[in-house]
């Protein structure tokens, strides 16, 4: 299977324009949760990376679990909100959905399989949330902000009531 990126568009704010960003935090959970699908290009994995590949391993598994993308801030909503996440190789090569990968995808990013598959994050204790938060680097603060802001919403709706 191919993965067909070239009718996506990529959203991009500026640092001068935190209105627009803070907007974009605050609804960017909610509009990964409604999407139909999400598809996770890695640039930095190969189907083509074969180095002392071992029989039960598959040929791009060192480089998925090196990828920049399970390190990167704000991502952690891109793999947590939406029910169907499908992650697509730099050459365009589908490399399998989240509920296969999702032992990997676990081991990689130390969070719960069941936050995967739609637990409630209010659900998970606050230090496991911060930890995955921990895990994650980011450019600017802002962009922490937004993981921080999704893993821990629900938890401040309920104590606004």
């Amino acid at each position: 299977m191919r993965c067909d990126i070239s009718g996506l568009t990529r959203a991009a704010s500026t640092k001068s324009d935190i209105i627009e960003l803070q907007t974009a935090i605050n609804s960017m959970f909610r509009w990964y949760r409604d999407a139909k699908r999400c598809y996770i290009y890695l640039a930095d994995v190969s189907n083509n990376s074969v180095s002392g590949m071992r029989q039960n391993i598959l040929p791009w598994e060192a480089a998925f679990r090196k990828s920049r993308w399970f390190t990167r801030g704000w991502t952690l909503q891109e793999h947590l909100a939406p029910k169907k996440v499908g992650f697509c190789s730099k050459e365009g090569t589908w490399l399998g959905d989240k509920r296969l990968l999702e032992s990997l995808i676990r081991d990689i990013t130390s969070v719960s399989a069941s936050a995967f598959r739609g637990t409630p994050l209010s659900d998970f204790p606050v230090w496991e949330r911060e930890a995955w938060v921990r895990r994650r680097q980011t450019k600017y603060g802002v962009f922490a902000a937004g993981d921080i802001q999704c893993l821990f919403a629900a938890d401040l709706r309920r104590r606004a009531r």
